[in-house]
């Protein structure tokens, strides 16, 4: 299982992730898979948060639901 999880940080590029998602089951489901397989793993729940942290403190990837309420998954992406 070691050499999945080496393999999987290669896809990525990285260790550091961030979830943005307004619906709290979907933030803890994916936060606990992830973090089981090592990546270190930021949760937030709305599109401006996501900004904050993502300039504060840069990921290796963002994983980001697309359909929110205030700022759309797709401007989110083109901010960052």
């Amino acid at each position: 299982m070691s050499a999945m999880k080496s393999d999987s940080h290669k896809l990525f590029g990285g260790e550091n992730i961030l979830i943005v998602d307004e619906t709290l089951e979907n933030l803890q489901s994916l936060s606990a898979t992830l973090s089981e397989d090592g990546y270190t793993v930021q949760s937030v729940v709305s599109a401006s948060m996501a900004l904050i942290v993502a300039q504060s403190t840069p990921p290796d990837l963002i994983w980001l639901n697309i359909k929110m309420s205030s700022i759309d998954g797709y401007q989110v992406f083109k901010k960052t």
